[in-house]
């Protein structure tokens, strides 16, 4: 499992490196797994992509952060390929967060959810200082919340979710 999860990071660093209009090998593992955990540093990367002295003091900055062991490297495997995957979609939007007062409503929707609960003791759960997930999806409910192209999954409470 963890060829996969290196696959994994393999792949968000050349989709970063796309984006960012750079070499791949300016974007290191670490780099990929802040990018894909704290969606603020990953905005703030696309943001000065074209400033290179911020691009890079940012890029290096990353690197003062050390990667856990991973103890479950099977599930943190799939949950990297999930946040690869809402990355993509992230990015293809146009890197939108939603404002405030959608952030709090969507907010209050998970926090009033049966399906959040407490973060299980995964490395990368530990790695993205996730504290609560959604148990249909596995997300960081605050983190997907923050994002504009992510859609709440309970498809129970109707067709768009728990989300205004």
């Amino acid at each position: 499992m963890h060829r996969e999860t290196d696959q994994s990071l393999t792949s968000l660093r050349y989709l970063l490196a796309e984006k960012l209009g750079i070499a791949v090998t300016q974007i290191s593992e670490t780099v990929a797994a802040k990018a894909a955990r704290e969606p603020l540093y990953l905005h703030h990367l696309i943001t000065c992509r074209s400033d290179a002295f911020l691009r890079d003091l940012l890029l290096r900055e990353a690197l003062t952060h050390r990667l856990p062991e991973n103890d479950n490297r099977q599930a943190s495997s799939e949950l990297l390929r999930k946040a690869a995957g809402a990355l993509t979609s992230w990015l293809a939007a146009g890197a939108q967060f939603v404002d405030e007062e959608s952030f709090s409503n969507r907010l209050a929707a998970c926090n009033a959810c049966e399906h959040k609960i407490p973060a299980p003791k995964v490395a990368l759960y530990r790695l993205i200082q996730t504290r609560h997930i959604c148990d249909i999806c596995g997300c960081d409910v605050t983190k997907k919340a923050k994002l504009r192209s992510e859609r709440c999954p309970d498809t129970a409470a109707g067709a768009t979710g728990r989300w205004p």
